[in-house]
């Protein structure tokens, strides 16, 4: 049985330790041990949010020296025509473009454990509203609301 205070982090925390290639609500429950439908209405229900998480990782590491890595991942949605945010991103791993969604991830690290704790859709020139932003201003949006309530030794970052 999962107490009402480990609710809010059942989800993020079965992502995390699931090692099966499909992330479904069947295979993170196994992860933490409870049903599919169980993580269903816990994600429906207590999601935790990046606050949330942030107070894990002040929990977590108290006082070591942390490192924040900004990175951004696709999300990929091949067959994708309606999903919103989806559009045709380079993927440089494989040198190949794929329609997907983009996100810049924040996650805080001290050099043995790793945290998530934010990220935000990047979303194309063609497709956004008055809104678009480039991929490194929602990584410095990141990196400065990060800083606001973690301290940071380091940012590390790759091309952003």
């Amino acid at each position: 049985m999962i107490r009402k205070t480990e609710r809010k982090l059942t989800y993020p925390v079965a992502l995390l330790l699931s090692s099966s290639f499909r992330k479904t609500f069947e295979s993170l429950g196994r992860e933490v041990g409870v049903s599919g439908d169980s993580i269903s209405r816990i994600i429906k229900h207590d999601s935790a949010t990046p606050g949330d998480l942030i107070k894990v990782v002040n929990a977590v590491f108290k006082r070591k020296r942390l490192y924040l890595i900004i990175d951004d991942t696709l999300i990929l949605k091949v067959y994708s025509k309606l999903i919103a945010g989806t559009s045709d991103n380079f993927d440089s791993a494989d040198r190949k473009t794929y329609r997907s969604l983009c996100s810049v991830v924040a996650m805080i690290t001290d050099g043995n454990i790793a945290i998530p704790v934010d990220q935000a859709i990047w979303t194309a020139m063609e497709f956004a509203t008055v809104d678009y932003k480039k991929k490194w201003v929602l990584a410095e949006q990141l990196i400065a609301k990060i800083y606001k309530k973690v301290p940071v030794y380091m940012v590390l970052a790759d091309g952003l």
